[in-house]
């Protein structure tokens, strides 16, 4: 029998067994080859061993980062490493013990993304029926809940993804991206064990697309999840980050292809040296390194960390959201442990708050939110009576930048933004945005309402 509220954290390691043999894995625990000769006293990991690759898995990512480090060089194929959240209830609560399993998550994938191992947010539901299923007899629904958690994904990326992942990094970081970078970008997932599969929307197999590589982002152009520009630039239309966001990354952005792992750490090494030896040259402090991106999803705000328990495939048919715009934003102010305040012509936000976790720290917030009364897809002329909310949106003294919508975002709305975003930190500030629309919006009232 199965607790209705809470599963015991001992069982979670038996379902990610059925998990990982379902998809063909064969699961090891216990004492395993590590350069240092230690074996862990208490807790030992889990090993998923396919000839291609192997996944370690921990729900410590410190633990899990250092056990990677301990046994990879003794280990024949790549390793991937994946942490959960340890600790899981059926419903969120309220109050300090019933918020932890929130609090959990957040400072677990927070961890995750500084030592740049994978995170998978598994919900009571995916825990409860994998301890359920036999792997033997029910691979094909072990299967389906693999997918469900972007653990499908996270082993075996489709080529689909790969141009639009590539492009969205490249262009928070101000950089470019053409077919020369996703080529290196496809080599180099392949050499990490990560295995490209078929596109899921262009039906491309890898080996097609990388053979013909501008036919291929042709293709991805037709089915609206790309744009290219006169000089040869590729850029993700807001349809590609729906896909992205829907399909791909149920877990931080940053975490989802090892071959985006690999080029943070060695990111994160090269900035960290540069200020390590300004600092020791000019004898300041150092200075804690920013990576955060222009636009950030709901899963990477702190306050919000039990959205990542809410698959999106589970809300579509939620979607436009009838919630009201006070219904959203009396949601939004619970989560947050805040007060609703009266609406009033002329105001630059719907909702100013410092009471938002993001990375760790409190930032100032102000949201402009958009309820069941605008019809259609957002679009810049709706933002307001003169189109001018997402301008007095950005006015407002903050660092997060909140735009909420119960259903399609046009793209130009996520372009202004997005440029907004780079102009104040070209002035200096940290500022990040986050676009919420419906699918974003359901699955939040789902987890907070």
């Amino acid at each position: 029998m199965l607790d209705p509220h809470w599963i015991n954290t001992e069982r979670y390691p038996l379902a990610l067994y059925n998990l990982f043999t379902g998809l063909g894995f064969e699961v090891f625990a216990g004492p395993m080859p590590r350069v240092s000769g230690v074996q862990p006293e208490y807790w030992a990991p889990l090993l998923a061993y396919h000839p291609s690759r192997a996944v370690l898995l921990n729900q410590r990512p410190s633990t899990l980062f250092a056990d990677i480090a301990d046994i990879q060089p003794l280990c024949p194929v790549p390793i991937l490493g994946l942490a959960y959240n340890g600790i899981i209830w059926s419903k969120p609560g309220k109050g300090f013990y019933s918020e932890y399993p929130a609090r959990s998550l957040r400072e677990g994938r927070r961890i995750a993304g500084a030592l740049a191992v994978g995170h998978v947010a598994l919900s009571y539901d995916d825990i409860r029926e994998s301890l359920l299923l036999d792997p033997k007899c029910n691979a094909k629904r072990l299967r389906q809940i693999a997918a469900r958690t972007g653990i499908l994904s996270f082993l075996r990326p489709p080529i689909d993804a790969l141009p639009i992942f590539g492009q969205h990094v490249s262009a928070n970081r101000g950089d470019n991206y053409d077919v020369e970078q996703f080529l290196s970008e496809a080599a180099a997932t392949r050499a990490s064990g990560a295995e490209l599969s078929q596109g899921d929307v262009t039906q491309a197999k890898p080996d097609e697309a990388l053979d013909e590589p501008e036919r291929y982002v042709r293709e991805l152009r037709k089915a609206k999840l790309l744009d290219t520009s006169g000089n040869g630039r590729i850029s993700a239309t807001q349809q590609g980050w729906a896909y992205l966001r829907s399909r791909v990354l149920p877990f931080p952005l940053s975490q989802l292809l090892y071959h985006a792992i690999s080029a943070a750490r060695e990111e994160v090494k090269r900035v960290a040296q540069a200020a390590f030896a300004d600092a020791l040259r000019l004898g300041t402090g150092l200075r804690s390194i920013d990576s955060q991106s222009a636009l950030l999803s709901i899963d990477e705000i702190d306050s919000f960390a039990a959205v990542a328990l809410i698959a999106p495939a589970t809300v579509t048919n939620s979607v436009p959201v009838t919630a009201s715009e006070e219904q959203v934003k009396n949601a939004i102010c619970s989560a947050i442990g805040d007060s609703p305040r009266k609406d009033w012509g002329g105001e630059q936000n719907d909702i100013f708050t410092s009471r938002v976790t993001l990375n760790g720290q409190r930032v100032a917030a102000a949201f402009l939110l958009k309820g069941p009364a605008v019809r259609g897809r957002l679009t810049i002329a709706k933002c307001g009576k003169n189109g001018d909310q997402i301008q007095r949106l950005f006015q407002s003294a903050a660092d997060l930048f909140v735009i909420q919508f119960n259903g399609a975002i046009d793209e130009r709305v996520v372009a202004e933004a997005r440029d907004k975003v780079l102009l104040l930190r070209a002035r200096g500030s940290s500022a990040a945005c986050l676009i919420m629309d419906g699918i974003d919006t359901a699955r939040f009232l789902a987890a907070y309402a």
